[in-house]
């Protein structure tokens, strides 16, 4: 037990280095780990105590102690080593290769009643797996390791059909976009593509995630079941960040929002407006056209969304980015105070033009097929001044 204290305290085998080899090493090295590992060595030869050398590194003694048995034990090995003491992987190649592949999976399919991954879940899944244990903060360390973060879902309707929406994508926004070029030509106009929407905004504040101080719980007061909203029609530009934005008093008909359409005709007279809209009832292709020609309204052309398509209209962007504003964990009394900071945001929009056009970019580019069908917007633009 002598002996073994005594490996530990200070160097007693050089394993026939000098103290020259030592300082050598030290110039050298161009691991700093390891040239303070070497430093180490050489001030426990010159006689200092671990106590001192822990003192002079900023290192726990328990440390120092485990270099100098290190190199009594191994001499340079001992000091060279790729991986300091307990720093080894407890956790091999293929048993992470098959961890990542679990957890890209939801925790139901593992049996586990809970619909997403949480930090002591993966924690029990890594120790049903391995028999290995972490804190905390390593399995946060070790899911950005492996590729992952934290996400908040989006939804998306079971209903959709791909096909279609990559048809609309591929062939039919593509050839509705070349018509409409093709008319504004003939009729002397510009042509402006507007993406159109409603949304109803509740005075009740959406709960979202924030900093807060640690030890308090964040409370948003509700309304107690006095679900009121402001309902809102809007038309954005996704190529050139125009936001225009209308309250609308009782029920969205189709009357309302053709007097809405009818108010951005006569805003842009000089454009033909290819409007791109969803098929909520009120968008009603048959009737729009009625209410359209009885205003003498000519410079309107619609365009439908496939069925079930919301993450593809640039519109859904423009309520995101106002609900982060306006709505995320705040509250309103009234919905006074509620619409005055909805014009507030207007106002601030209106005015952010590129930052629009980053937001208005949906998950399912529908401008991409117009280019890789030969039908360039810029080039187009130029002969017929795209807005």
């Amino acid at each position: 037990m002598e002996g073994f204290h005594k490996n530990m305290e200070k160097i007693i085998n050089l394993h026939d280095m000098t103290q020259y080899d030592i300082k050598r090493k030290i110039r050298e090295s161009k691991d700093t780990r390891e040239i303070e590992r070497w430093i180490c060595i050489n001030s426990s030869i010159k006689g200092l105590s671990p106590p001192m050398i822990a003192d002079i590194l900023s290192r726990d003694e328990k440390t120092i102690r485990e270099w100098i048995t290190n190199f009594n034990e191994e001499g340079i090995a001992g000091i060279e080593r790729v991986s300091p003491p307990g720093k080894k992987k407890r956790i091999n190649e293929q048993q992470i290769k098959e961890l990542k592949l679990d957890l890209e999976k939801a925790p139901t399919e593992h049996g586990i009643e809970k619909g997403y991954w949480t930090t002591p879940l993966i924690n029990e899944l890594i120790e049903k797996k391995t028999g290995i244990k972490y804190s905390k903060s390593r399995i946060c360390e070790l899911m950005k390791e492996w590729d992952f973060a934290i996400k908040r879902p989006r939804m998306k309707s079971n209903l959709a059909d791909e096909k279609k929406q990559k048809e609309f994508i591929e062939l039919v926004f593509p050839k509705r976009v070349e018509e409409a070029l093709e008319k504004a030509k003939l009729m002397g106009l510009k042509l402006l593509i507007l993406f159109t929407d409603e949304a109803g905004i509740r005075r009740d504040g959406t709960i979202h995630y924030g900093w807060y101080k640690k030890g308090s719980i964040p409370v948003i007061p509700e309304s107690n079941g006095r679900f009121e909203s402001v309902k809102l029609l809007g038309a954005v530009g996704a190529l050139d960040g125009r936001i225009h934005i209308n309250t609308v008093v009782g029920k969205i008909t189709t009357e309302v929002y053709a007097n809405f359409l009818i108010g951005l005709s006569g805003r842009y007279k000089e454009y033909l407006i290819l409007i791109v809209q969803d098929n909520a009832p009120w968008h009603g292709k048959k009737k729009l056209p009625v209410l359209f020609k009885d205003a003498g309204i000519k410079n309107i052309e619609l365009c439908n969304f496939p069925k079930y398509s919301p993450d593809m209209n640039p519109c859904e962007k423009l309520w995101k980015w106002l609900r982060e504003t306006v709505t995320h964990c705040r509250y309103y009394a009234d919905l006074k105070g509620l619409k005055q900071s909805i014009w507030r945001f207007y106002k601030r929009a209106y005015n952010q033009k590129d930052l629009a056009i980053k937001r208005f970019k949906t998950e399912k580019n529908i401008f991409e097929c117009v280019k890789t069908c030969g039908k360039d917007f810029e080039k187009l633009g130029m002969d017929y001044a795209m807005a």
